[in-house]
């Protein structure tokens, strides 16, 4: 029976967040055995600071370093960024002195001896390209931030581990699956494959609106801890309005990779006033789903008063439907609106515009309804 805590932590203050980060973990009944070698796996999508709430922060993962020292395990930090250095985003976002503290090994998983597995029962991805070092740990815990995000509609636990994907394959597998649902589905494959036994959630200040990267910090207050990932993103969308609106939750109930009626919860499931990302939401028939993902997708711009040039979307775009001219310019054709640049510009400078139908339907929805 998969076990999910919430409680509450109203700060990062150090000595709150490792109270807080010791009671999710008794609550759900979860044993660190001594001496384990441990990968910890937090969300550096880039190089943002703490405060920008892109990031796992780092006081989350002090707490759970200083949890494993006291049981004497080997800690290694592990991730592959979105974007840049996967090394340089660690000391930007505050964990590489946190891992200096603790004696952690900061790894990134683009580099480190990678190996090709087999996804057994997967729906897109038969096998990938992965780190080796994930299947050689005792014990893999998964530390997600709370966030909207542009295409999935929420990243979570479940979505905190397409991180572990190296490098530029991430790009190439979102042209591999450019629609939510195919995507979500891939997602999936790959958390069938790694399904870490312990999930964290940083929900202390997650990101509303236009998440990943290019929404709003919200302050929530909140650790929740599982020993499913899945479980856990099935609390949290219950919790911000998106309950059954999820592919990689509805797609995991759908392998039966979870049972929603054997969840249990510790603490209160209590609703969250949360600001939704603006990509495609709605829920179509599939012979109609991607006509209307063509017409109700919002298409990514350049900001340009924001813009230095630096050439960092045209860099990330695996389909090459960006060129610099001297700003951004889109191929709208070879656009699979994936949102990669707007998830990776480290300046938050691409924009994401409502098609002129779907500004005309919102505008009367508001003017007939108020």
């Amino acid at each position: 029976m998969p076990n999910v805590s919430i409680v509450k932590c109203s700060s990062y203050d150090k000595a709150r967040v490792y109270a807080a980060i010791k009671k999710v973990i008794d609550d759900i009944g979860f044993r660190i055995k001594p001496g384990s070698k441990v990968i910890l796996k937090p969300n550096v999508l880039n190089g943002s600071r703490p405060n920008d709430a892109v990031t796992t922060h780092p006081s989350v993962v002090e707490a759970v370093c200083r949890v494993l020292r006291e049981k004497d395990c080997s800690i290694i930090i592990a991730e592959s960024s979105g974007f840049t250095s996967t090394l340089k985003n660690y000391e930007v976002c505050g964990i590489a002195e946190v891992a200096r503290r603790y004696d952690a090994k900061l790894v990134s998983l683009s580099s480190e001896s990678i190996i090709t597995k087999r996804i057994e029962g997967a729906k897109v991805l038969k096998e990938t390209k992965v780190s080796k070092i994930l299947f050689e740990a005792d014990l893999i815990i998964n530390l997600p931030k709370l966030k909207t995000h542009t295409l999935t509609k929420y990243t979570g636990a479940v979505k905190n581990l397409f991180g572990c994907i190296p490098g530029v394959l991430k790009q190439k597998y979102h042209v591999k699956a450019p629609s939510e649902k195919r995507f979500c589905n891939l997602i999936v494959d790959i958390y069938s494959l790694i399904m870490p036994e312990l999930n964290i959630m940083d929900g202390i200040v997650g990101m509303e609106g236009d998440g990943p990267s290019g929404g709003d910090p919200k302050k929530i207050g909140l650790v929740i801890a599982a020993d499913d990932a899945a479980a856990l993103d099935l609390v949290v969308e219950k919790m911000i309005g998106l309950e059954g609106k999820v592919y990689t939750t509805r797609f995991a109930i759908a392998r039966r990779l979870l049972d929603p009626d054997k969840v249990n919860v510790s603490g209160e499931i209590k609703k969250i006033r949360f600001r939704h990302a603006g990509a495609n939401s709605s829920r179509v028939p599939a012979i109609i789903s991607e006509l209307i993902f063509r017409y109700s997708v919002p298409e990514p711009h350049v900001i340009k008063e924001r813009c230095v040039r630096c050439g960092a979307c045209a860099k990330v775009c695996y389909s090459k439907a960006i060129r610099l001219n001297p700003y951004p310019v889109f191929n709208r054709r070879r656009c699979i609106h994936c949102f990669c640049c707007h998830e990776l510009c480290p300046y938050h400078t691409i924009g994401l515009k409502k098609k002129p139908f779907i500004e005309f339907l919102s505008k009367l929805k508001h003017k007939v309804l108020g």
